[in-house]
């Protein structure tokens, strides 16, 4: 099912792409008891985003094996009661495994071997992760605005809503000043600020009707697409596809104390993804506009069906979760444009 977030978390709670900023190797074999040892326990890079545990497993005797594994922890006391990954074959002597984790935290390994005598443990090795984004290398427009821009994966995203003026050819995008103009362009292509007022174009960016998005000519800059569904879906499972993925890719602070511009609790926020998705609520009807403080409404393509239309996604102040909303090709709704593949 589309964007379903909550599915198949265990299984994908090892997918995650995340940089590594550590890696630590223990060259001396440490002996554990008389049967079991370990030995050049290290995590080293794969690639920017994956990690692998190595280590190598001595034997003396003939140990009855049960299991084996790394054990995986934000828990420096770590213990057998944290998180497992277990070896796909009961024992191995030189073990590889790949190992994904949440950006910027410690984490702690630590190989072990149960017997039918004993659980037998290697030294725990500790690494910090880095984090889910790059600096991207930034985007024009038509109109002549720069964006900053951030790399998520294989993905670049803009790091700021779009406030171009004109399509990618450089033709103009009608531009309605208030809800009378607006409602003569009812079906047609045009954009707006929030509420008609300036100040919200300068912190939020422009508003588009769903007849501009879909647009030809491309109201993103050119080799920038407004994302489709598939899009958000690579994005959010890049992030962990759960719970917390909105609390991500929300800016951090409250209105309330003048740390930011979401409503407090501004739940879960702590802008990971560096997406910084703000507030700016959504155009519901020519003289209604809805959810400024309290709403992070960020349009996409659905290309599911045979005649493509436009959704929003949706983050709000109170949890960190996404939400799928509908809204008519009349409303107003902010873009976040992708780079093209």
């Amino acid at each position: 099912m589309f964007f379903n977030y909550f599915s198949n978390m265990k299984k994908l709670s090892l997918l995650i792409l995340v940089i590594f900023a550590f890696t630590s190797c223990n060259k001396e074999g440490v002996k554990i008891d008389d049967s079991i040892s370990f030995s050049d326990v290290k995590t080293q890079f794969y690639s920017d985003i994956i990690v692998i545990i190595e280590y190598d497993v001595t034997v003396e005797g003939n140990p009855i094996f049960r299991e084996s594994g790394t054990i995986i922890t934000v828990d420096p006391e770590v213990s057998y009661f944290n998180h497992k990954v277990k070896n796909e074959e009961e024992f191995k002597e030189n073990v590889s495994i790949n190992l994904s984790v949440e950006a910027e935290t410690q984490y702690y390994v630590r190989p072990y071997v149960i017997t039918f005598e004993d659980t037998v443990y290697g030294d725990v090795q500790s690494f910090m992760s880095g984090s889910y984004f790059k600096d991207g290398n930034g985007v024009s427009d038509a109109s002549g605005n720069n964006y900053e821009t951030i790399i998520l994966g294989n993905q670049e995203w803009m790091a700021e809503n779009l406030k171009s003026s004109q399509y990618c050819n450089g033709d103009s995008i009608p531009f309605s000043v208030n809800d009378t103009i607006y409602f003569e362009r009812y079906n047609e292509a045009q954009s707006v600020y929030y509420d008609y007022d300036t100040s919200n174009f300068n912190t939020y960016g422009m508003m588009y009707s769903g007849y501009a998005i879909l647009d030809s000519r491309n109201i993103c800059p050119c080799g920038w697409s407004v994302p489709t569904s598939y899009d958000w879906d690579e994005l959010f499972t890049y992030l962990g596809n759960n719970k917390f993925v909105g609390g991500k890719m929300k800016s951090t602070g409250v209105l309330e104390d003048g740390t930011g511009l979401w409503e407090s609790p501004n739940g879960l926020a702590n802008n990971l993804s560096g997406f910084t998705a703000l507030p700016g609520g959504y155009q519901v009807s020519p003289s209604s506009f809805y959810g400024k403080n309290s709403y992070g409404n960020f349009t996409f393509i659905n290309a599911n069906e045979s005649q493509p239309f436009v959704q929003m996604i949706s983050i709000d102040y109170i949890r960190g979760q996404i939400h799928v909303l509908n809204n008519n090709n009349s409303s107003g709704m902010y873009v976040r444009c992708i780079k093209d593949a």
